[in-house]
């Protein structure tokens, strides 16, 4: 059997070395160093175009998906009003590549793992809502006290949940965002939550148990703790 290849997600950034400078398709380095840890081959899927056809060779091409963080997603995908300052920080590209790669996706039953802004977008792919900013909605800061830097808080995982399985009852995760899921989407149901109330994780529903996919709030690729990769990477095993 050969070593599954996990695709992870891009976003399109003005990018200088110098003597060279232009767009490029970029993922951090630490998402690509927690695949290599878990046993996988890392792929970056460049965010350049939503056409089907092109989706579907990508998602047929890898064993397993990433859909890393990243900016928020555009509220003329998640029905939010917004100004033209906001709006002007989106990239639509980048929202209608990813929330196509993630209905493929489940479409095929490639395996998910879906991060901060991924589990958004996985969100948003399956008919899902999103709270446009957590402080204004009513919720504490602790997602976010500092914006550029991640912050461990508490979350409680659902008894029975993959998630549970993973970390036990309860975890303490790196965090960054002032997003988050409101309502889930199609065959989705929440399985972690913060002590505030905020959607913490999102996972296939119970019914479609060999289905793997995990939309989490956090960033399990800024810890050490590798158990949602190694999971990942033991899934697209199992679907080879």
């Amino acid at each position: 059997m050969r070593t599954p290849v996990v695709g992870l997600s891009t976003y399109s950034t003005h990018a200088d070395w110098g003597s060279w400078a232009g767009e490029a398709c970029l993922t951090p380095r630490t998402y690509i160093d927690q695949v290599i840890r878990a046993g996988a081959v890392p792929v970056l899927l460049p965010a350049a175009t939503s056409d089907e056809s092109v989706i579907v060779e990508l998602v047929a091409s890898i064993d397993a998906l990433v859909l890393i963080g990243g900016e928020d997603v555009c509220g003329v995908f998640t029905e939010t009003a917004e100004d033209d300052g906001a709006h002007a920080t989106h990239s639509s590209e980048r929202d209608q590549f990813e929330i196509a790669l993630a209905q493929q996706a489940w479409k095929s039953g490639t395996p998910i793992l879906a991060i901060c802004r991924g589990a958004q977008v996985l969100n948003v792919s399956r008919g899902g809502t999103l709270i446009a900013d957590l402080p204004t909605a009513g919720f504490s800061d602790q997602h976010r006290p500092t914006p550029g830097t991640f912050h461990n808080h508490d979350v409680v995982l659902t008894d029975g949940s993959r998630v549970a399985h993973l970390y036990g009852p309860t975890a303490s995760v790196p965090s960054h965002h002032h997003q988050a899921v409101d309502t889930p989407g199609s065959d989705l149901h929440v399985t972690a939550r913060a002590d505030d109330g905020v959607i913490e994780a999102i996972e296939a529903i119970e019914a479609d148990a060999d289905r793997f996919a995990v939309g989490v709030q956090w960033h399990p690729e800024e810890a050490d703790n590798l158990v949602l990769f190694t999971e990942l990477v033991q899934q697209a095993r199992q679907r080879q």
